[in-house]
């Protein structure tokens, strides 16, 4: 075998490094670890043909956390305190936040219930029609302190009621990246409902590779 300085990204790598028994072998793509056919006797026929990527990862990643309290803070990470799953350990439940550990892919997923409390019918002047409380309440997803996508649920009724909400993305990430959930607008005695009905969830898709 022969040492050519790089990790082998083309059957005529493998070659070079003294392979001579034609099959499937793993090399590195532009950013993934690939699979390919190699026929080191090609008699004019190919000598590599692309079979597809392989799902390589030096380290898993995937976590299921919930709360169980309400939470009323805006602008901060909602932290967690209960863990289903955390394999990597990536997940920091008690600041809430989420910390790449590896370059790659990765999916998240929350999920909840918001609140909204019981308030009187304001009467309308000269008896005109009661006027509805309107109440909002917005959850995003934040990456290094920057908006990724939001959440929203919103109602009119007075009586008390709890709507839903829910929130998916996959995000390209590198190393020491920064991933939580926070209310980013909510209306006043509205709140996060806790009792296990939030829920986030992470995993970690793809992972990229470098020379």
């Amino acid at each position: 075998m022969v040492e050519i300085g790089k990790m082998p990204s083309s059957c005529s790598d493998l070659q070079r490094m003294g392979h001579k028994l034609s099959g499937l072998y793993s090399v590195i793509g532009t950013r993934t670890v690939e699979m390919v056919y190699c026929n080191f006797y090609p008699n004019g026929k190919e000598m590599q043909k692309w079979i597809g990527f392989a799902d390589v990862k030096s380290s898993p990643t995937y976590f299921y956390v919930s709360r169980s309290n309400p939470f009323t803070e805006t602008n901060t990470p909602i932290t967690f305190d209960v863990e289903q799953l955390n394999v990597g350990r990536a997940m920091n439940l008690q600041t809430g936040k989420f910390v790449a550990a590896r370059a790659g892919k990765y999916s998240f997923s929350v999920s909840g219930v918001a609140y909204f409390p019981y308030t009187p019918l304001t009467p309308g002047l000269y008896n005109e029609t009661p006027v509805l409380a309107s109440f909002r309440f917005q959850i995003s997803l934040i990456k290094n302190g920057n908006w990724i996508g939001s959440g929203y649920s919103h109602t009119t009724n007075t009586g008390g009621t709890f709507e839903t909400f829910s929130l998916d993305s996959t995000l390209s990430l590198i190393k020491g990246d920064q991933v939580w959930v926070e209310i980013s607008e909510m209306s006043d005695k509205v709140l996060l409902y806790g009792r296990r009905f939030t829920h986030f969830t992470g995993v970690f898709l793809e992972e990229e590779f470098s020379q």
